[in-house]
């Protein structure tokens, strides 16, 4: 068993979907979309997204309680602005967190479907 087979993968998509569903269709969240800058709307997304990244990386057991290793580099200071802006965090630790959360818990989906490529015969009714 993998650790993102299928057991793992149809519930964790399921609470996404769920609640992305229930986020933007909620009337609250339609007003709020109406009225809201566009960095305001980016800003939600982004967090909406780092909230589930990081709920997913829990989940499996990635995340908890203990925070128990240290983890230093040197690196360009303008990457780490840049990063914070775009995640929409502000410490180091929130940083590193949500980037080594995203690496853990990223599947191949895409490789996988351009892989397939050409793997249905071209004379198969998809009854479409």
């Amino acid at each position: 068993m993998t650790l993102f087979g299928p057991s793992f993968c149809v519930p964790i998509l399921a609470f996404m979907f769920n609640t992305i569903y229930v986020s933007f269709n909620s009337g609250e969240s339609r007003m709020s979309i109406r009225g809201a800058t566009a960095a305001e709307s980016e800003e939600r997304i982004a967090r909406a997204r780092n909230r589930l990244v990081l709920e997913q990386a829990r989940a499996v057991g990635l995340l908890g309680a203990a925070k128990n290793t240290r983890l230093s580099g040197r690196v360009p200071s303008e990457l780490i602005e840049a990063a914070k802006k775009r995640a929409h965090v502000t410490s180091d630790t929130e940083l590193l967190e949500l980037a080594l959360s995203r690496l853990a818990i990223e599947d191949d989906f895409g490789a996988r479907l351009v892989g397939r490529k050409g793997s249905i015969p071209a004379d198969i009714d998809l009854g479409v």
